[in-house]
């Protein structure tokens, strides 16, 4: 399940030199505080006009609460791509 949405070339190029960057100095990684779901948010977020994050779930073991993979498929299911937007399921 994904959702595509149009950004311009500006921000393409801006998630671009964040990959870069994030590549050649990785943020810390967690799977119950920085995952790849929240790096995946964060590039989303920081470097483009797009403003979505979703919901936190709670972890079932740890009982911390976190962005999962699973919530994503989730809201995208529930929400209706917006304006401009492509829904792309399987």
């Amino acid at each position: 399940m994904s959702a595509a949405r149009q950004i311009n070339q500006q921000q393409y190029q801006a998630v671009i030199n964040r990959f870069n960057r994030d590549a050649n100095n990785p943020p810390n990684y967690s799977v119950f505080d920085y995952n790849c779901t929240n790096w995946a948010f964060d590039v989303l977020n920081r470097e483009t006009h797009i403003r979505w994050r979703p919901q936190l779930v709670q972890e079932r073991v740890t009982g911390r609460w976190l962005l999962a993979p699973a919530q994503v498929g989730v809201e995208l299911r529930r929400n209706p791509v917006p304006q401009n937007g492509i829904g792309l399921e399987p």
